[in-house]
């Protein structure tokens, strides 16, 4: 993410599915003038006790989001955006109110993952990685760098939690690696798109 976005200098960022705020607690940290946006109330109030100076919105990813068009110079959307039925929908918002030539980060969840049974039925939806770039050109979005996530289950990595649960997982992680092809098979796809000049 810090990659991503960079240092913030008082620019604008939105943090969409902000849940308790750990992504708008770093940019925060990294001087980035930071509204939070989530359908949880309460999660929303965690936030501002946590990051006074952090703007709060409550709304929902999939409906027209509450913000001017340009708003906003970077735009991260974890785990939320594979939630969404209509993907294209979803991104299409958020390049609204993104500024030109301002990042956004965020996630799919893959067509082609090793984990998409782990998922409960119809919530997720799935993208190939090679519809990627032409989702994003199609909403004014180009696409910067794509990088695969873990291949296991998210259930799995709820059950091993600790130290040594960790240090199997990232082993696994790393023995699928070597396996396949570098990122085959991966649970999710992060994306760092950037908004076009004209959409």
């Amino acid at each position: 993410m810090s990659d991503a976005i960079g240092q913030g200098a008082g620019r604008q960022l939105l943090d969409v599915g902000a849940g308790t705020g750990r992504f708008s607690g770093i940019a925060t940290a990294q001087r980035w003038g930071v509204t939070a946006f989530d359908a949880a109330p309460e999660m929303l109030a965690v936030i501002r006790q946590r990051h006074p100076s952090v703007t709060t919105v409550e709304g929902t990813l999939g409906e027209r989001l509450p913000f001017e068009t340009a708003a906003f110079d970077a735009i991260i959307a974890m785990r939320v955006v594979k939630y969404v039925p209509d993907t294209g929908a979803a991104l299409a918002e958020l390049a609204r109110v993104l500024a030109p030539g301002g990042s956004l980060l965020f996630d799919l969840a893959n067509g082609r993952s090793l984990a998409r049974f782990g998922y409960p039925s119809d919530s997720v939806s799935f993208v190939s990685p090679s519809s990627v770039g032409p989702l994003l050109r199609s909403v004014g979005l180009l696409p910067v760098a794509t990088f695969a996530g873990p291949r296991l289950p998210h259930p799995v990595y709820r059950r091993l939690s600790g130290r040594r649960g960790a240090g199997m997982l990232a082993a696994t992680e790393r023995a699928l690696d070597a396996l396949l092809l570098p990122g085959a098979g991966a649970r999710n796809l992060i994306v760092h798109a950037v908004r076009t000049r004209c959409a």
